[in-house]
């Protein structure tokens, strides 16, 4: 008796168990994803501040770069991705730690990190408003919160 191959069925079959393996590593990456947002439930409302304070300074930075004449560079631009990555990256290590590690302790520092981070945001928005309309209001404000932001940060 003698074998015939059949390179077609050969093919289907080989297609078969990749698309097989495949479709179990997607679902894989996508329970491991629906994991790691149920994880990060808590603190989504601090990102998406963080996120949200980010875009405004954005905004009002190219606002008062092109009232300026200045011209707007994607170095520039790059810089508000990176303060993305690194600011949702200190909030979720803030809270991993404190949800993790600090088990009795009762002060929340993903909250005390993402109140700096804002506190700074804030600062910046200010005074980019303040390059744009010269209010003397605005000035008197960044001041304000930079004293506040002075007395609550330790000495050096």
């Amino acid at each position: 008796m003698r074998y015939q191959f059949n390179f077609f069925s050969f093919l289907r079959g080989y297609l078969e168990d990749i698309m097989t393996v495949t479709s179990s590593i997607f679902l894989s990456i996508k329970n491991t994803f629906i994991l790691l947002l149920a994880f990060l439930a808590p603190i989504k409302a601090a990102i998406l501040s963080v996120y949200f304070l980010i875009s405004v300074d954005l905004i009002t930075g190219i606002i008062a770069s092109r009232k300026e004449g200045k011209t707007i560079t994607s170095a520039a631009l790059s810089r508000t991705i990176g303060k993305l990555l690194i600011y949702s990256t200190t909030i979720i290590v803030a809270f991993v730690v404190h949800k993790n590690l600090l088990h009795g302790f009762n002060l929340p520092i993903e909250s005390l990190v993402s109140g700096f981070i804002a506190l700074t945001e804030t600062t910046s928005i200010l005074e980019n408003l303040n390059r744009i309309s010269n209010n003397k209001v605005i000035t008197q404000l960044i001041t304000l919160v930079s004293n506040e932001k002075r007395k609550r940060l330790p000495k050096d």
